[in-house]
């Protein structure tokens, strides 16, 4: 009869082992897996920790900051996202001397940034500012470890906590088990930093010690029912035991845990079978969450997802509206709806002479690539002073000062004449590339200036609207640059009066235009008074005669003595 036993003896011997095995790489791979989402989770948190410092860094209001002054509406955004993210920490804005001009903690303002980095990981930024591209300040944002401490989400008998290895300081760590399997991986975003989690093996293996003592019971009770009863109750004994190991083997080979071990009994292999069946449905519910809290995961990939599509959105609309009104939109200071101001602005029309004769040998393609570099080099240079460009229109540009923002009338038109300047210069610089386009014969533009009372605003219907500028000195300036000579600025007297104090200008013939009754006065800018006397001031295209670098060649004599006549006559004048 003893010999009957030692089947069955190994069978439970086996069924020990493998199980405890099982068990125990069961709960390695529970901890592997604990060990990764949770690294991921902490990684994942400080990239969008990241990703929102790098948007607020980037934000056009941060251009404030040149200024000494403290900034409450950057101090009330920093606050406003410190709330909304609900930082244990702070973000500071210091400027290029390193003074506190904004942050979250009102304390800390016209302070010195003084940030300890035992405690707390620090974000830093440079901000550059939108239309120079210069440093004007840095943006901190001083990241407690505290905040992590909500993402250390563990079950009653793990424990999940960080190490720094540089100081050798814990963080989050109660007492540790007496007996633990524990395991580490390094936190990527997270400096000197690791990421711990330790399992109380022993608290972790009770389901299946109970399980082996009731096994072990079970067998001694079946040792001494075998000596007492027939081999009917031996058989009726080992059945059991067999299912139990047929589906122990089955979850071990095939990872199923969702098999369970058939209680045909309340006896002690009933319990056995119970308490393997308890000890499976553990695993299986861990497995469980794990899966639910991948899917909370997936869904916080997808809204990342779509603020990132926002943004990209945004960034691309920004390049079809001035800077200033896109900003004055997004930051709610303007509402799109049909409505208009009237307002004094400052107003440049500007052309390519003659442009459709020079470029037309020219390829379609040649002619974009021409013209596009040609309005871009335009626009970086109106964009530096501020303005607002209006439209292109074909090789034409409608560009006006004073709106949505205005430093003043004075000093919108001195910055549209340094405007008007510069791009002259321009022109002449980049003539070497239109020569190696295949023009030989340069650009030349002409450009028309007024000051005046226009009507500002968005026209056009609710479903689709441009936000320009209308009137009367609309039309003056577009007359005015119409009737200016290749390679001269024109202005008209409203304009002049507010600029001749710092810029140089030669009085012209009246002109007369259509729709309007009076004669206007129109003035030639020359250059700024400070640079006049590093050159002597003539024109080049005097009626009847033709100046080059080298000859003077007289067309027309009568025509040409009239002109020198004018010209000594306005030296002396402005002497």
């Amino acid at each position: 009869m003893l010999t009957s036993l030692v089947p069955y003896l190994l069978v439970i011997v086996y069924i020990i082992h493998n199980t405890k095995n099982e068990v125990i790489d069961q709960l390695n791979r529970d901890i592997d897996f604990s060990l990764e989402l949770v690294g991921e989770r902490l990684d994942n948190e400080l990239e969008a920790l990241e990703k929102e410092f790098v948007f607020i860094a980037k934000l056009d209001i941060m251009d404030d900051i040149v200024s000494l002054d403290i900034d409450r509406r950057i101090t009330n955004l920093l606050k406003q996202k410190k709330d909304d993210m609900a930082l244990k920490g702070d973000f500071f804005v210091t400027n290029l001397k390193e003074e506190v001009v904004a942050s979250s903690n009102i304390k800390a303002l016209s302070t010195k940034l003084n940030a300890d980095t035992n405690s707390s990981k620090i974000y830093q930024r440079e901000i550059m500012g939108t239309f120079n591209n210069q440093k004007i300040g840095t943006i901190w944002l001083i990241y407690h470890t505290e905040n992590l401490k909500p993402l250390l989400k563990s079950k009653s008998n793990q424990m999940l906590y960080l190490h720094n290895t540089h100081n050798k300081r814990y963080f989050f760590k109660a007492k540790a088990f007496d007996d633990s399997i524990t395991k580490s991986q390094k936190i990527e975003r997270l400096a000197n930093m690791r990421l711990y989690i330790s399992m109380d093996k022993k608290q972790s293996l009770t389901l299946y010690n109970h399980f082996q003592l009731i096994l072990l019971l079970s067998l001694l009770a079946g040792v001494v029912l075998i000596f007492i009863v027939s081999i009917y109750f031996a058989s009726k004994i080992t059945k059991p035991i067999n299912n139990l190991s047929q589906t122990a083997l089955l979850i071990a080979s095939s990872k199923n845990y969702t098999k369970r071990v058939a209680i045909d009994s309340n006896d002690e292999i009933g319990k056995m079978a119970n308490a393997f069946n308890e000890l499976v449905m553990s695993i299986e519910k861990a497995l469980k969450e794990l899966e639910i809290q991948n899917q909370h995961k997936l869904k916080l990939i997808e809204e990342k997802s779509k603020n990132e599509m926002f943004k990209e959105l945004s960034n691309k609309l920004s390049k079809y509206l001035s800077p200033q009104i896109y900003r004055s939109i997004f930051e709610g200071v303007q509402d799109v709806k049909l409505e208009s101001k009237r307002k004094k602005l400052t107003i440049f029309f500007s052309d390519i002479v003659d442009f459709t004769a020079t470029t037309e040998s020219m390829e379609s393609e040649d002619l974009s690539q021409l013209l596009n570099h040609y309005l871009n080099e335009m626009s970086l240079i109106a964009l530096k002073y501020g303005a607002t460009i209006d439209k292109f229109i074909g090789d034409a540009m409608l560009i006006f000062f004073g709106d949505p923002t205005s430093h003043g009338v004075k000093n919108d038109a001195k910055a549209c004449l340094q405007m008007s300047l510069e791009m002259m210069a321009k022109v002449k610089e980049i003539e070497s590339y239109w020569h190696d386009m295949g023009i030989v014969k340069p650009f030349r533009i002409r450009i028309g200036i007024h000051t005046g009372f226009c009507t500002v605003g968005n026209f056009g219907s609710e479903d689709r609207m441009d936000y320009t500028i209308i009137g009367g000195a609309v039309n003056l300036a577009s007359r005015i640059e119409s009737k200016a000579k290749p390679n001269e600025i024109w202005i008209s007297q409203e304009t002049h009066l507010l600029i001749k104090e710092s810029i140089y200008c030669q009085e012209q013939e009246t002109i007369s235009a259509k729709g309007i009754s009076s004669s206007i006065a129109i003035y030639k800018v020359i250059d700024y008074y400070d640079k006049l006397h590093e050159r002597l001031i003539l024109e080049n295209t005097l009626d009847g005669v033709k100046i080059d670098s080298k000859n003077i060649e007289v067309l027309n004599k009568t025509e040409a003595i009239k002109s020198l006549q004018m010209l000594l006559a306005n030296i002396q004048k402005n002497p």
